[in-house]
């Protein structure tokens, strides 16, 4: 999916199905996009029906950041997940002010809160105000280091 300013692209959303359903598959893998990329290619060869969508990017060009592109984005790439048959779209988000705070641990961080009830990570917010939940954190660098659900 892609946003255009009418002349070139503006900002990508990158996502892919995959089958949560086959024995010994969690849905959300601590190894996050990079184990669902792995399982979607090999669902797609071996012709396992896809049961859910996982985010794979979400890139905004530069210039056009501050324009609300980020917030519409995430509920874009959503909407048309849903439209492929996905109810659920799977998010591994890697929070992009977590190095401000190098020693708080990531199950820590990303519960803490502004006193509106939101995230304090700029990008986690963004995926709670598109209806995206936190489900739970990982340790490994690989795809990112938690997960929304939305």
């Amino acid at each position: 999916m892609v946003a255009t300013d009418g002349a070139r692209v503006v900002a990508r959303g990158l996502s892919v199905p995959f089958n949560a359903e086959i024995d010994d598959r969690e849905e959300m893998p601590d190894q996050g996009w990079d184990r669902v990329l792995v399982w979607a290619f090999r669902d797609r060869h071996r012709g396992h029906p896809p049961t859910i969508a996982s985010a794979l990017e979400i890139t905004v060009d530069t210039e056009y950041l501050g324009r609300g592109l980020s917030y519409r984005m995430p509920a874009a790439l959503r909407q048309a997940c849903g439209r492929q048959g996905h109810g659920v779209l799977l998010a591994p988000v890697r929070p992009t002010a977590k190095h401000v705070h190098p020693r708080v641990p990531m199950d820590r961080y990303i519960r803490r809160r502004r006193d509106d009830g939101l995230p304090t990570d700029p990008w986690l917010r963004v995926h709670v105000k598109a209806g995206g939940t936190i489900a739970h954190s990982v340790h490994q660098a690989a795809g990112g280091p938690s997960a929304s659900r939305g």
